[in-house]
């Protein structure tokens, strides 16, 4: 059974959780403490409107949900800045910062991500689920002609993010990808007598990736490449050959960021190309952006 999705009303909606997630990006950044700027051991911190740190404060410094830093702060200045100097570990750039609670500040071992070596571990994996919206393009070079097809579909993933260092990680992402064309033959020979080709497959999916991600903070942009396996579980096309449609690999390349919501909550957005290796007879590419929810554990 084919399931028909109204794809004006998808993007609609499509289009307004990520309006969601913009304002979500917008609220968070007005109301975070985080650092501002950092050289050597001096720390400049941004305080939000609801907090007030004094002479003394100690503070962890928050990167992607893990504890990278720990900083005391020596002075206050106008405008809800403080200066601190970092204690141990480090202090990068958009990172967030919490006060240390009295009991931790007592007998503070700062073992929590730290190495015996006296650098930190990689930080954890990070779970989520992402919601893409996809155009595609689809030519197919028959014998009697060449018939261009276009069209959108919505993919619904789960995924994965396990980092292997600072930079670099490996992503796992699997679920539903739709894939949907139209166009218009001069033949009706080309598409099983109709001149109005079409073709619509619902895939199981699963995706292998690469990530290097440049820089950290409250926005961590990266880059990613790997192979998507997908399975047909419906099809329908009069286009193709149907029987002749089975599981298929894909390249996959494309970019995107994290944009840290809290300590264990973030947002994931990407844009990527995902194509079928080309044949004599046929290109298939989609070109998708996905946004989501994320967390770290």
């Amino acid at each position: 059974m084919f399931i028909i999705i109204d794809f004006a009303k998808a993007f609609r909606i499509f289009a307004s959780l990520l309006l969601i997630f913009f304002i979500l990006i917008l609220t968070t950044t007005a109301y975070a403490a985080t650092v501002s700027r950092s050289k050597g051991k001096a720390v400049e911190i941004r305080m939000d409107s609801d907090e007030d740190f004094v002479k003394g404060d100690k503070v962890w410094i928050i990167r992607e949900g893990k504890k990278v830093g720990r900083v005391e702060i020596v002075k206050i200045k106008q405008g809800k800045k403080a200066i601190g100097k970092i204690l141990k570990g480090k202090a990068p750039k958009d990172a967030f910062v919490e006060l240390i609670e009295s009991k931790t500040a007592a007998g503070d071992t700062s073992s929590d991500t730290e190495t015996a070596s006296g650098g930190f571990l990689p930080d954890g994996a990070h779970f989520g689920i992402i919601f893409g919206f996809a155009s595609n393009s689809q030519s197919l070079k028959g014998a009697i002609e060449t018939v261009e097809m276009t069209g959108t579909s919505l993919s619904y993933k789960l995924y994965m993010d396990y980092p292997l260092s600072e930079s670099f990680g490996v992503i796992g992402r699997f679920g539903m990808d739709n894939f949907v064309t139209k166009g218009t033959a001069t033949n009706a020979a080309s598409c099983e007598g109709t001149t109005a080709c079409e073709t619509k497959l619902n895939y199981l999916a699963g995706d292998l990736l690469a990530r290097f991600s440049f820089g950290q903070g409250t926005l961590t942009p990266f880059a990613y490449g790997g192979i998507g396996i997908i399975h047909p579980l419906s099809k329908s096309t009069n286009a193709l050959n149907e029987a002749k449609l089975s599981t298929e690999t894909r390249g996959i390349l494309g970019g995107g960021l994290y944009y840290q919501l809290s300590k264990t909550m973030f947002i994931p957005a990407t844009l990527e190309l995902a194509a079928l290796m080309p044949t004599e007879t046929q290109t298939t590419y989609s070109i998708i952006g996905s946004a989501g929810f994320g967390m770290y554990f």
